[in-house]
């Protein structure tokens, strides 16, 4: 394989990659939708032709929450993990950076701040009360009515 050309081709490839991750990950999460909704569907029909009591629908429509794959109820810690995982991911794009400093001649360490900055205000709304926007009442899905 002849990598001369790599340099010219990888500006260019580079966010046409990723592009596409993040349109993969909608049209997954389409499909896990769309074959949930399916699966209750036919449980429904299968209800109505059996002559049975209808069963309530095990999510809401409107909380993504409950339309993953786990259907588990939405983490109250959400903001503080993704506010971590943020923080570690600066720090490690700026020690990346730094390590390759001599390779690439320039010294863009701080672009690693961008992440850890975003990390840090994901940490403070968690500790500031984004932790009460959501009433417990309305988290539980036990207590709808359908």
């Amino acid at each position: 394989m002849n990598f001369n050309n790599l340099p010219t081709v990888l500006p260019f490839l580079i966010p046409i990659v990723g592009m596409l991750i993040p349109i993969a990950a909608i049209i997954f999460h389409y499909l896990q939708r769309r074959d949930l909704l399916r699966a209750w569907h036919e449980q429904r029909m299968a209800a109505i032709a059996k002559g049975i009591e209808l069963p309530p629908m095990p999510f809401d429509l409107n909380d993504e929450s409950q339309c993953s794959a786990s259907g588990s109820a939405a983490n109250p810690n959400k903001n503080l993990l993704t506010g971590l995982i943020l923080i570690a991911c600066g720090f490690g794009v700026g020690v990346f950076l730094r390590a390759i400093r001599p390779m690439i001649g320039i010294d863009i360490w701080a672009a690693g701040a961008i992440p850890a900055l975003l990390g840090v205000a994901f940490v403070i709304f968690h500790y500031a009360g984004g932790r009460a926007a959501i009433p417990p009442a309305e988290n539980d899905p036990s207590q709808r009515r359908h």
